[in-house]
């Protein structure tokens, strides 16, 4: 595949981390749905070793330590088929300042599973900072996973990107139209910037207008 981007999960990730500003906690729930059972106390998913949470954990650490094959194979069918034919790899470069602690399991109709996870890593203080204005933020994604006879899989994830919205959806299995989403998210962050950097120089641009 080509290196078109360099990994699909680093653009989601990121877009989340600089999108919304970053600081969430672990342990939130995952989007109610029709049908939604949530594990409980008494039910632990996460502890399951062959659960959805198992899986999202195994994806995660594999993207942390780079290990390209795997994080790949976490993928659904569909998604990696996908990622071949639009010569898209899911290849992470690795990260050693990254942590994450995964929340709660829901379990949907059809098969599928979300899991609620709050991931940590440096990001710009705010976007367009240089390297050296690098902070520690905490973001929460929701993880979709599809049960599939090799185990469960991810299929898409939910994504903070704009404040005071709700995170963005993307499907794994639906690449050009997961494209067309954050593209337009970048478009809508790049119209918050420039609003704010026009509003925050009008009260200079009155001052100096008064003055002469």
């Amino acid at each position: 595949m080509l290196r078109a981007l360099s990994t699909l999960v680093s653009v989601l990730l990121v877009v989340g981390l600089i999108g919304c500003g970053g600081s969430g906690e672990s342990g939130q729930t995952p989007p109610a749905s029709d049908g939604v059972t949530t594990a409980d106390a008494g039910q632990d998913a996460s502890t399951d070793p062959s659960g959805p949470a198992a899986a999202v954990t195994e994806f995660l650490d594999s993207f942390r330590a780079g290990d390209d094959a795997k994080t790949e194979r976490m993928l659904t069918q569909k998604a990696r088929e996908q990622a071949a034919a639009m010569d898209l790899v899911v290849a992470p470069p690795g990260t050693d300042t990254a942590k994450y602690k995964l929340g709660r399991v829901a379990y949907l109709p059809g098969d599928r599973a979300a899991v609620s996870c709050a991931w940590s890593d440096l990001a710009p203080s705010t976007e367009g900072a240089p390297k050296a204005r690098m902070e520690m933020k905490t973001v929460e994604y929701v993880w979709m996973l599809r049960q599939e006879p090799e185990g469960w899989r991810i299929a898409g994830v939910a994504v903070p990107v704009l404040e005071g919205e709700p995170p963005l959806q993307l499907d794994f299995e639906d690449l050009k139209q997961m494209q067309s989403k954050l593209r337009w998210a970048h478009e809508q962050r790049t119209q918050r910037a420039n609003q704010a950097n026009s509003q925050a120089q009008r009260p200079e641009n009155s001052e100096n207008s008064a003055r002469r």
